[in-house]
């Protein structure tokens, strides 16, 4: 079985603000061309700055802009480490995990995070005497720390452009790529022209609805990830069967008396 090895902390450097396009009262619901493998749609090594990490299922959209310039955008999730349940998926953008935190014994000295990560990738291809960069397409990852469904564009978490570019780029800038998990604490910290921080904070054990979006100029792509809660063990449901059991008999030695 791999081993999943991510990148686990953000660079320290602060460039540029993204802008954020759509209405911010709008909820994110899954956008794609195509729901299918990554690397099949590119000539590029898509690795999502780490090994072994699945690329298919991807969403995935393409634009073309008037220059000539085609731009690939995708988006995954995927389990953190192989210690983890892989994550399965309904064919049609929504992936679903299990709630949990962990330090897997494959990185023990690793940063602790739930047991999934998302993903996303960006590429550039030039048309004909283009210059264009991923700079160019005003590049925005949207993250959603609330586990309630329908959250709206405006209560989701922002990388910029600049912070995508931080993760991965080619040495030309045609390519951003990266893999992080909701855990992690940076994703909570606002930083001027790096990140803006959604409301709340992100509970690893919740079950619920997470959406992401990579957005940009041209159009965007977006996933779901369905979280199902950690089960209570069967212990546990004897103790709350038993504690149950007493508070009835309490109640009908009161009334008897």
């Amino acid at each position: 079985m791999k081993t999943l090895k991510l990148a686990g902390a953000i660079p320290a450097l602060v460039l540029s603000l993204g802008i954020v396009s759509g209405a911010n009262a709008a909820s994110i619901v899954p956008e794609f061309d195509s729901f299918a493998d990554l690397n099949a749609a590119t000539t590029t090594d898509v690795t999502f700055t780490g090994s072994g990490i699945p690329t298919d299922p991807s969403a995935i959209r393409s634009f073309t802009n008037a220059a000539g310039d085609t731009l690939l955008l995708g988006l995954t999730a995927h389990q953190r480490f192989s210690e983890n349940p892989p994550l399965t998926n309904d064919g049609n953008g929504t992936f679903f995990a299990t709630a949990g935190l962990n330090t897997p014994p494959s990185d023990p000295s690793g940063l602790q995070g739930a047991t999934w990560n998302f993903a996303w990738f960006a590429e550039v291809k030039r048309g004909a005497n283009s210059t264009a960069t991923l700079a160019d397409f005003a590049l925005e990852l949207l993250y959603d720390f609330d586990p309630g469904a329908n959250t709206p564009v405006s209560d989701h978490g922002r990388l910029m452009s600049s912070t995508l570019e931080l993760f991965g780029p080619d040495q030309d800038g045609l390519i951003y790529q990266g893999s992080q998990n909701l855990a992690f604490n940076f994703l909570a910290n606002d930083v001027t022209g790096f990140i803006i921080a959604p409301g709340g904070s992100f509970d690893p054990f919740a079950g619920g609805e997470y959406t992401f979006a990579l957005r940009s100029n041209l159009g965007d792509v977006a996933i779901q990830v369905n979280v199902a809660p950690i089960p209570l063990p069967a212990a546990g449901w004897l103790l709350l069967t038993a504690v149950g059991g007493l508070g009835l008999a309490a109640r009908r030695r009161r009334k008897a008396a």
